[in-house]
């Protein structure tokens, strides 16, 4: 159970798509985090939105999203909730943009309760920026710790 946040930028990109998030998966896969199995919160510039999807859920908010601009992005993560939003640097902290409920995959403790969690940055087809990453543990109440 976390709370992650980071302030990101796209700046530029010959591509397409141009994106930026947060993911947080319970395994890793050659490696890397295993997307497949994971939660992810992504400004994507191209469509405009902001995008939090799961293996079992995807929700989509529409966002203008602007090159060359500070954002903050935050993901929570409870053990049965996942929320996400994001707003330009400078501008108040919104609301929740973006929940669903999980589906555990791992007991009591919830879909990303297990040892080894992995937390980091996606990027897609852009040059980003990314300063003041934070990753709070949220304390269990009750259960196994």
């Amino acid at each position: 159970m976390f709370d992650i946040r980071a302030l990101v930028n796209i700046v530029s990109s010959t591509h397409a798509n141009k994106q930026i998030g947060l993911i947080a998966s319970y395994a890793l896969l050659a490696g890397a985090a295993d997307v497949s199995n994971s939660i992810q919160l992504i400004l994507r510039q191209n469509i405009p939105d902001l995008y939090l999807f799961g293996p079992t859920f995807a929700i989509s908010t529409p966002m203008t999203i602007n090159l060359n601009t500070w954002y903050y992005l935050r993901l929570m993560y409870n053990g049965t909730n996942v929320k996400g939003k994001a707003w330009q640097r400078g501008t108040q902290e919104p609301d929740w943009q973006a929940a669903a409920k999980v589906s555990s995959k791992s007991g009591s403790g919830g879909w990303l309760s297990r040892q080894g969690q992995v937390f980091g940055l996606r990027s897609i087809s852009s040059l980003n920026r990314v300063a003041d990453i934070r990753i709070t543990p949220i304390p269990r109440t009750g259960g196994v710790p």
